[in-house]
C-alpha cells in the first residue's frame, strides 16, 4: 500500500537547475542534437506524413498504450511505479487541456489554446499477451548513458531492454542521461522521420533526476516531438520557425516566465507553449493540437489499429480542491488546506518509506512546520476515514 504513495529520492538542487536555465546555457531537450547527427548519417528526412484530420476515434477518445522501461544502475534511479503514474498523469492532462496550469496562460494566448484530445494509457498487456503495469525495471552495468556516443544504448541489450513493438506501442525510457556532468539534460525524442517510426530506436527517453523536477513537463514535450511537433525556436531564427502561424516567431529559447512582456521577432513571445523551455509550460497551440492528430492519422497510425489493452492513470493528488499544499517546495513551513475539518492523518514520508514527519489534522487549514526535515524530495499524505489522498512536497535549504 505504501508504495503508491511514494516519489522518488530525487536529491536535485532546485536553486542550480533554475540558475542553469537562467543561464541561457542550459539545453533541457536534446531532440535538435539528436536529429542533427541522424541527418549527418542518413540524410534528409524529407516531410513527415500527415493525414488530414482527427483520427478515427469509433465513437470513443483516441486512446494511445503506452510503457515505460526503467533502466537502472544506482537504486536511487529506480523511479518507483507511483512517481511514473504521477508524471504520466500530468502528461495526459496536458493532452486533454485538463492541466490545473491552464489558466497561468496570458490572455492574449487564451485564444489559441488547443485540445489534442489524447488520452495515453498504461499497458496492461504485454506484447506476450501477459498482463503487466505497463512498467518495467531493468538494472544496467552502465553508470549512465552519455546522450553524444549512447543515445540509443538504453534501448537494447545488454545494457538496456529492448523496445515493445513500437508500432503498437509507444516507449519511454527513463534512466540516467547527465550522470555526473550535472548537464541538466531532461530528454529527447526522435521525430517521426525517415526510417524512424517503426524502428528498435523509436520512443522517448526521459533523464530519471532532471525530467521528474517539480511541475516538469519534459514528458509532454518530448511526446510533443514524438507526435511531430518542433521548437518555436526551430533553427534559432524568426522564420520559419516551427511553422504554425498561432505559435509566435522567436529566435532564442526562454528559459523563465518571469519577464510577462517579453518581445523577440517583434512580437510577445508564447513562453508558455509546452515546447519552449520556459518552465512554465502549460498550453499547445489549436494549429499543433491538430498536427499532432494528423501525424496519429498518418505516419503513427499503426497506434489506432488495434483497441488497446491498456488503462488510463488516475490520482487522487489530482483531483481539484481534495488537497492543496503551498507553498511548494518550501523551506520550512507549509500550508496545507482540505474541504473539511474532519480528523485526519497526515504524514510526511521520504524517498524509501520511512515517515519522518507525523501529526494529527482536525481544521481545514493547518501549517505544518517540515524544516527539520533535509533537502529532497517527499510525499505528504493524508488519510481520513476511507479516503487518502497525497502531494509532492520539495524541501529545499
Amino acid at each position: 500500500m505504501m508504495n503508491k504513495y511514494l516519489l522518488p529520492g530525487l536529491l536535485i538542487c532546485y536553486s542550480l537547475m533554475a540558475q542553469a536555465q537562467d543561464t541561457g546555457h542550459h539545453e533541457p531537450c536534446l531532440t535538435d542534437a539528436l536529429m542533427d547527427r541522424y541527418v549527418a548519417e542518413h540524410g534528409p528526412w524529407g516531410e513527415i506524413h500527415t493525414a488530414p484530420g482527427n483520427p478515427a476515434r469509433g465513437g470513443g477518445q483516441v486512446v494511445i498504450p503506452v510503457v515505460v522501461h526503467v533502466v537502472w544502475n544506482q537504486s536511487y534511479l529506480n523511479t518507483p511505479d507511483g512517481v511514473i503514474n504521477y508524471v504520466f498523469n500530468l502528461l495526459d492532462q496536458d493532452f486533454n487541456m485538463e492541466n490545473t496550469n491552464g489558466a497561468d496562460v496570458r490572455a492574449a494566448f487564451q485564444p489559441v489554446r488547443g485540445n489534442p484530445d489524447i488520452r495515453f494509457c498504461l499497458a496492461t498487456v504485454d506484447p506476450s499477451g501477459a498482463p503487466t503495469t505497463g512498467i518495467t525495471h531493468t538494472y544496467t552495468t552502465a553508470s549512465w548513458f552519455n546522450p553524444s556516443t549512447q543515445a540509443d544504448a538504453m534501448k537494447m541489450p545488454p545494457l538496456g531492454v529492448s523496445a515493445w513493438d513500437p508500432t503498437r506501442y509507444v516507449n519511454i525510457w527513463v534512466c540516467d542521461i547527465n550522470g555526473t556532468t550535472f548537464a541538466g539534460n531532461a530528454g529527447y525524442s526522435y521525430l517521426p522521420v525517415g526510417t524512424i517510426p517503426g524502428s528498435w530506436r523509436d520512443g522517448i527517453v526521459i533523464d530519471a533526476l532532471t525530467g521528474f523536477a517539480p511541475d516538469d513537463r519534459s514528458f509532454t514535450h518530448e511526446m510533443g516531438h514524438y507526435l511531430g511537433l518542433k521548437h518555436p525556436f526551430d533553427g534559432n531564427a524568426c522564420s520559419p520557425g516551427d511553422g504554425f502561424s498561432d505559435t509566435p516567431p522567436t529566435n532564442s529559447a526562454t528559459f523563465s516566465c518571469s519577464n510577462t512582456s517579453l518581445i523577440k521577432c517583434g512580437t510577445l513571445t508564447q513562453y508558455e507553449n509546452f515546447m519552449d523551455y520556459a518552465g512554465c509550460g502549460a498550453m499547445f497551440t489549436l494549429q499543433q493540437s491538430a498536427y499532432m492528430n494528423s501525424v496519429l492519422n498518418g505516419v503513427r497510425s499503426s497506434l489506432l489499429s488495434a483497441p488497446p489493452a491498456c488503462s488510463l492513470v488516475g490520482i487522487s493528488e489530482n483531483e481539484p480542491d481534495v488537497l492543496r499544499v503551498f507553498p511548494n517546495p518550501t523551506t520550512g513551513q507549509v500550508t496545507v488546506t482540505r474541504p473539511t475539518g474532519s480528523l485526519a492523518s497526515l504524514r510526511v514520508v521520504d524517498s524509501v518509506g520511512r515517515t519522518v514527519h507525523a501529526e494529527q489534522l482536525s481544521a481545514a487549514t493547518a501549517t505544518i512546520n517540515v524544516g527539520e526535515l533535509a533537502s529532497g524530495y517527499y510525499s505528504l499524505i493524508v488519510e481520513q476515514a476511507s479516503r487518502t489522498t497525497s502531494k509532492p512536497l520539495m524541501v529545499i535549504h
